[in-house]
């Protein structure tokens, strides 16, 4: 089994006017990106993102990332199923982490706490994008 590492809260922004109301899944957009640094490591990222709707008076708005490394896979894993399963592991983990930091934000507004729903699995792994890393390349290009 590979080591979960580092697991942390990327990015946040959130807006709320009171009584923000329920989120569900349809009203989700759903983003995960997945790094590889190094041969049997990799990066997840997965981005939550709740835009307000027209037709409300009370908005929310939410866009978060997480991100976590899992690394030391076995290296007899092909490249395309060693990414495949750190997603299928790391994205819920992810998401996992989003829901609380959401629930640990707004629990003490005086608008009222945000619980984000629970959701399959595959909504965050159907459709993860792998990214290149360009790790030859200097920080400063200029």
């Amino acid at each position: 089994m590979p080591n979960l590492g580092e697991c942390f809260i990327a990015s946040c922004h959130y807006e709320s006017a009171p009584h923000p109301g329920n989120v569900h899944a349809e009203d989700i957009q759903f983003s995960t990106r997945v790094f590889i640094p190094e041969p049997l490591t990799r990066l997840i990222s997965v981005q939550v993102i709740v835009t307000p709707k027209a037709d409300t008076t009370d908005p929310l708005e939410l866009n978060v990332e997480a991100a976590l490394a899992l690394s030391d896979f076995s290296d007899q894993l092909p490249d395309e199923e060693l990414t495949q399963h750190a997603v299928m592991l790391g994205a819920p983990i992810a998401y996992g982490v989003i829901r609380e930091h959401v629930a640990n934000l707004t629990a003490r507004s005086p608008f009222g706490l945000v619980k984000l729903p629970l959701i399959s699995s595959r909504l965050l792994v159907s459709e993860a994008e792998v990214v290149q890393l360009d790790l030859d390349t200097p920080a400063d290009k200029g």
